[in-house]
């Protein structure tokens, strides 16, 4: 699997993946989009662009990104990328 795209990317080599992987990152973009089978697909940090509130993906031109990995989506909902921030 080769990822590349807003939170960084795996390489030009690809990581392996084993099946189950496979097959929860499939059903992690099957319609109707689900944010716990997303989850569950350990789509790291921006979940692949899901904004959750409105329920669909953006891609990164359509993301907000600041220079500090905080981003808004069109509709302005926020999204860290930033595998250590918490909103507490």
């Amino acid at each position: 699997m080769i990822y590349d795209g807003p939170g960084g990317s795996s390489g030009d080599g690809g990581v392996p993946i084993t099946a189950a992987r496979r097959d929860a990152l499939a059903a992690a973009f099957k319609q109707p989009y689900d944010h716990a089978r997303i989850k569950a697909a350990g789509l790291e940090f921006d979940e692949a662009g899901f904004c959750a509130p409105c329920g669909c993906f953006y891609c990164s031109t359509h993301w907000h990104v600041d220079d500090i990995g905080a981003g808004t989506c069109p509709q302005g909902h926020f999204k860290s990328i930033d595998p250590h921030w918490s909103p507490e």
